[in-house]
């Protein structure tokens, strides 16, 4: 046996008063500033990790650089050509000046 249920009628008036919006506004303007500032940080620590890479590479290019030169010199010194040697390293400044 199915009884039934009494039913019931609620009535209700409100007003919109702006008090959630201006919260919910706030809250969105706080963690818009939040994601901001969090992106800045990422940026910053990534610009900083791509400016230790460049150091690095420059270093790494240089040593390299300075061990061909004494590679090169040696071996115009084998040569028998060692006085040659100051007008080879103007040749190569020369050429690494060039546009590419």
């Amino acid at each position: 046996m199915v009884s039934k249920l009494p039913s019931m009628v609620v009535s209700a008036v409100t007003t919109f008063d702006g008090k959630a919006l201006n919260k919910g506004q706030k809250q969105i303007g706080a963690f818009e500033k939040g994601a901001k500032r969090l992106g800045a940080t990422f940026a910053a620590a990534f610009s900083v990790q791509k400016i230790a890479q460049f150091g690095k590479a420059a270093v790494k290019a240089f040593v390299d650089d300075e061990k061909a030169a004494s590679r090169l010199a040696l071996s115009v010194k084998n040569l028998g050509l060692a006085f040659e040697t100051p007008r080879i390293e103007e040749f190569i400044s020369q050429l690494s000046r060039a546009p590419a």
